[in-house]
């Protein structure tokens, strides 16, 4: 996740968006939370072969399931809204603009 909010801010830089406008953080915040929240909410969806490649990370997931659960929800939310606060135009799914 500190990986793709990297990304995203070397991004920002190459495409010289101001780093002066109070919004310029919020493109590399997305996408860490974004990313997060797909990390965390993943694995189980797809716990069936993490088993037996690493009974560790089994044992983990199951001490502080729902801890991770409420850490990815709350990640993908804290995505959306900030999406959200950039315009609402490009997260809908109209195809015209009034």
């Amino acid at each position: 996740a500190v990986g793709a909010m990297g990304l995203s801010f070397t991004s920002c830089l190459i495409q010289e968006i101001n780093p002066k406008n109070p919004k310029w953080i919020i493109y590399p915040l997305i996408a860490f939370f974004y990313i997060q929240a797909v990390h965390l909410l993943n694995y189980f969806t797809d716990n069936i072969v993490t088993k037996y490649h690493n009974p560790l990370r089994i044992k983990f997931h199951a001490r502080y399931k729902n801890q991770l659960i409420i850490a990815g929800v709350v990640s993908a939310v804290i995505s959306i809204l900030l999406s959200f606060s950039l315009n609402i135009y490009p997260i809908s799914l109209e195809t015209s603009v009034l």
